[in-house]
């Protein structure tokens, strides 16, 4: 059986556009882009603001049972449905907000703008290149298949049940991958506990030879030939060095000489928001690099192992002593050389080192197994939803157990 479709212009209603001033409320929600979650097509925070002085963008009327659609990126996906809760609530212009008709179930409408069948339709209409957008009557001319309202509520039923199911699935898989960061986080107490029990307390700065800031050169993306790398605070992740994306100086720009990085130097995030400040990585690599100014290197002597230095720094332990002692600045957190050179620094024997890094290391590969596994199983979940949606506006979804075959082919053939 193949449905009747019509265009979005004509299954949906007008929206009302007006100034919250207007209302004469002296706040309203405000449903904006950055408040939905692309993967899961939900709103994620609608934030209270005051009607005087919203953003010129504040401006769509809401009403229970629509769906916002963002035409800004399209491909992210920004799209949600909107309770009842948020009836007579605000929304970007960003969006292209489509309110169903009496001859559309909204959730019908809903899960079909979340589908392959309107964002396939969409995304070929996309203009520009570091902001594509389409036109809100671009995305209304794309077609909708509508069979009567009670067979889209079948649908819906169906739909439901379904993606119950994997919503319960990627629940779990979360709640694994928060689990395999609180592993590591245990990790680095224990290891961090053991050794302030059999070593000496001391600081960093009674341990270091070499605490300084990075470069305040200003870098460029595109590198020419023998520009030198800098590693940014955005490279300093879980502990690590991702050398992704990069930004670089010319070897004549004063000082970068000095400034270049050698193996086992650790690199610390001196200002962030209050959540990353103080998070640590050790140089391992052996290209030339050298450190932008947000960063503090600490080149430590030989009593003590670099990594053993990251594991303490990145450690429960380690947070509470930079949440305790970083100061606030216009939204930044910040902690400086010499109050880094502070820093508790229990120092066991590098035998002692030796022995706690290796136990970490093997707990941070078993969490990251876990991760990789999560990240897979989720990304399978995700492709199975995009199955389930694509099959439910084909007319494919019966209700019946054959439903997860056809799903499942849909997933690895989405052709």
């Amino acid at each position: 059986m193949t449905w009747p479709s019509t265009r979005l212009t004509e299954a949906c209603l007008p929206v009302a556009k007006m100034d919250p001033v207007l209302t004469g409320r002296r706040e309203v929600r405000y449903v904006d882009i950055g408040g939905i979650d692309g993967e899961r097509h939900a709103l994620t925070e609608v934030p209270w603001i005051a009607s005087e002085g919203a953003p010129s963008r504040c401006r769509q009327v809401l009403r229970g049972g629509d769906t916002v659609f963002s035409t800004v990126r399209p491909y992210l996906e920004k799209i949600a449905y909107i309770d009842g809760n948020l009836d007579g609530e605000f929304a970007s212009t960003g969006f292209c907000v489509l309110r169903p008709s009496e001859a559309v179930e909204p959730r019908f409408l809903y899960y079909f703008a979340s589908s392959p069948g309107l964002i396939d339709q969409v995304l070929p209409k996309q203009k520009g290149v570091s902001y594509p957008a389409v036109l809100e009557r671009e995305v209304k001319a794309c077609s909708i298949p509508l069979p009567d309202v009670q067979e889209q509520r079948r649908i819906v039923s169906i739909l439901e049940e379904h993606l119950s199911d994997l919503d319960d699935a990627a629940a779990g898989l979360r709640g694994a991958g928060a689990k395999s960061t609180a592993m590591v986080a245990a990790a680095r107490r224990a290891a961090v506990g053991r050794g302030a029990e059999v070593g000496e307390q001391t600081t960093v700065g009674q341990r270091a030879i070499l605490v300084e800031y990075g470069t305040s050169h200003k870098a460029h993306e595109d590198p020419g030939e023998g520009d030198i790398p800098v590693l940014r605070m955005g490279n300093v992740q879980d502990g690590r060095i991702e050398f992704a994306p990069l930004k670089y100086l010319s070897p004549a720009a004063p000082g970068v000489r000095n400034l270049l990085l050698k193996r086992g130097d650790l690199l610390f995030n001196r200002t962030n928001s209050a959540e990353l400040v103080g998070k640590s990585a050790v140089f391992e690599a052996d290209i030339e690099a050298t450190f932008a100014s947000y960063l503090i290197r600490v080149r430590f002597n030989s009593s003590v192992r670099p990594e053993w230095a990251n594991i303490v720094v990145n450690s429960p332990q380690g947070r509470a002593y930079i949440t305790a002692i970083a100061s606030q600045q216009v939204g930044q957190a910040n902690v400086n050389g010499t109050k880094l050179k502070a820093f508790p620094l229990p120092v066991p024997s590098l035998t002692d080192q030796d022995e706690f890094i290796q136990s970490f290391r093997e707990f941070e590969s078993a969490a990251e197994r876990l991760r990789a596994q999560t990240s897979r199983s989720l990304a399978r979940t995700a492709s199975l939803r995009r199955a389930l949606l694509a099959a439910a506006f084909s007319d494919r979804l019966t209700g019946r157990s054959s439903d997860t075959e056809v799903i499942s082919e849909l997933a690895e053939d989405p052709a």
